[in-house]
């Protein structure tokens, strides 16, 4: 509330503002000369017992110590609180946001919810405005605006959605396009929404919900730009793709390659899963459908790679006999998954044949 600056006041008098009948604490003027000699706040905690008034009468008065105090004029206001998200006011209007309002809820493709995959990245998405706030009271009424934002900065996405008949008995949904919004935003992002009502015709009042975030993953996040990984390696195997049993007699490896590929820094948290295991395809050239030979399956789940493993290029494993003894002469594949902090990314898988076969067929014993 200003003061106008009037001839007389001098430093030290005290103003006391009267609203509705309520004073409030003296305000002491520092500045006799200033225009406007004084700018008072009026608590929200007093403004707040007037929720929806016209003409409420405000005033003040000046006392200067020893002298009868001196009365302004009143001055009629229209006061209105009402705003979206419920029948009370703001619960803390102190905040940006207004604590009644749900925050939205954001659904894209068969990604859970508020997240969105490498395998939906590209595509539009639904974002969920709830109809009822925390109190369980409707949040809305109807003409309110209603307008998503996305990101930082944040970003109009898309037109704002007016609450009308036919929408205001239930949860609105709102169209999240790729193109414009969603396109380029990785991480988490913040996603929230406002509602804006008009009260007198000329005046309105907008409220924020409380923000979401939704966690953005795209392919290139991933290890290896998302781009098809090498296949595993077989240091062993000869031209024709074989293992035999003098190379792999006391035992042989199987190599992760690393060299090259992105986004697998140390910063990213970057690990490495794998599964090794025979199957009986015989002398067979690919895999086909052959059963595993569950003996000689090795696996390892979510390794950390290490800068060692960086400087080499690759991470090596040992496959010894008594794992490989099981395949004899039959086959083997390799699978493996590269993870970092934004996701997963599998390899295609590796086919190797072993023949570990003295002549006539047999494999020797561990």
């Amino acid at each position: 509330m200003e003061i106008p600056h009037f001839d007389g006041a001098a430093e030290g008098d005290n103003i006391y503002v009267v609203w509705s009948g309520i004073t409030i604490a003296p305000y002491p003027i520092s500045d006799k000369d200033a225009d406007p000699l004084a700018s008072i706040a009026v608590p929200y905690v007093t403004v707040a017992q007037f929720p929806r008034v016209t003409g409420l009468a405000v005033s003040y008065w000046l006392q200067r110590a020893g002298t009868p105090r001196i009365d302004s004029p009143e001055t009629l206001v229209n006061v209105n609180l009402t705003t979206p998200g419920g029948p009370d006011p703001d619960p803390d209007p102190e905040t940006p946001e207004h604590e009644n309002i749900k925050a939205p809820d954001v659904v894209c493709g068969t990604s859970p919810v508020n997240t969105i995959n490498p395998a939906d990245y590209g595509k539009d998405a639904t974002a969920t405005i709830f109809r009822v706030g925390v109190d369980l009271s409707a949040i809305w009424l109807l003409d309110d605006e209603i307008q998503l934002y996305w990101g930082t900065p944040p970003a109009a996405a898309g037109n704002p959605v007016t609450v009308i008949s036919s929408n205001t008995g239930a949860n609105i949904t709102i169209p999240v396009p790729f193109a414009g919004t969603i396109e380029g935003s990785t991480g988490p992002v913040p996603v929230y929404f406002t509602i804006t009502r008009v009260l007198d015709g000329t005046n309105s009042v907008t409220v924020k919900s409380m923000v979401q975030t939704v966690t953005v993953t795209s392919s290139g996040d991933l290890p290896g730009d998302g781009l098809p990984l090498e296949q595993g390696y077989f240091p062993d195997a000869n031209a024709s793709n074989i293992i035999t049993r003098a190379s792999g007699i006391d035992g042989t490896t199987f190599q992760i390659p690393l060299r090259g590929v992105t986004n697998i820094e140390l910063t990213r948290e970057p690990k490495i899963s794998y599964d090794f295991v025979g199957v009986s395809s015989g002398d067979a050239s690919v895999p086909g459908s052959s059963a595993p030979i569950e003996a000689s399956r090795l696996t390892g789940t979510d390794i950390p790679i290490t800068q060692a493993m960086l400087t080499a290029g690759f991470y090596e494993v040992p496959l010894p006999y008594t794992l490989t003894y099981p395949i004899c002469r039959n086959g083997a594949t390799l699978g493996y998954t590269l993870t970092n902090n934004s996701g997963p990314i599998d390899a295609a898988q590796r086919f190797v044949r072993f023949a570990m076969n003295q002549g006539g067929g047999t494999c020797t014993l561990p």
